[in-house]
Order: C-alpha cells, then structure tokens, then sequence
C-alpha cells in the first residue's frame, strides 16, 4: 500500500513538471521550450504586452558575468485565457496559461 502511494505521489510529479515543458499553441504553429524569441515573434506575432530587464551592464558596458536578460511576452486572450511567455537571454523557458491579463510589472513571474 505505501508502494503504490509512494509511486502515485511520484507520477502525478513528473505529470506537474512535464506539462510546464510541454509545447503551446500559437496560432497554427507550436511554441517549444528553447524556441528563440525573435522566432517566436515571427511566428506569433505581436504580444498583447511585452516587457524586458537585463542584463545587468558594468561601468565599462560590458556585462556582468552572471548576469542574464529576461523577456515576458503575452498573448491571448484566446478563450479568456493569455499565454505568459517567460524568456532567459533569448530562450523560451516556461510558458504560463493564466485568466489574468497582463497589468502592472509583468516580470514578476
């Protein structure tokens, strides 16, 4: 009995992480993570709402080592629901589905 609990917890995790790495519709075309964002742009169009920080630029203009630009792109409403797109220095990351629409700073994940 505690196997079959035990295996059960561990499936319905691996169910939670897979579907935040699962592809997404848009339009006629699927989002994949490590798709580009200048791809995703092209393909999807223009978001609803788009905001961008980073990296972080030393004195010289050069950027710090560790530092990474981070995009949020949104799409939608496409049945009242939007598509939150999070990027890292270019490459999709996770995609979101919220009811929500996009208000205030939206890269606040």
């Amino acid at each position: 009995m505690m196997f079959i609990k035990f295996s059960l917890g561990i499936l319905l995790t691996c169910l939670l992480i897979t579907n935040a790495d699962a592809a997404s519709r848009c339009g006629t075309r699927l989002v994949n993570p490590g798709d580009k964002l200048d791809d995703v742009l092209q393909s999807c169009g223009d978001p609803v709402a788009q905001a961008s920080d980073g990296p972080v630029i030393r004195n010289n203009g050069v950027p710090r080592k560790v530092s990474q630009k981070t995009d949020v792109i949104v799409y939608g409403p496409n049945g009242g629901a939007y598509q939150y797109m999070l990027f890292i220095n270019d490459e999709l990351i996770r995609v979101d589905t919220r009811r929500e629409a996009p208000t205030g700073n939206i890269l606040k994940w």
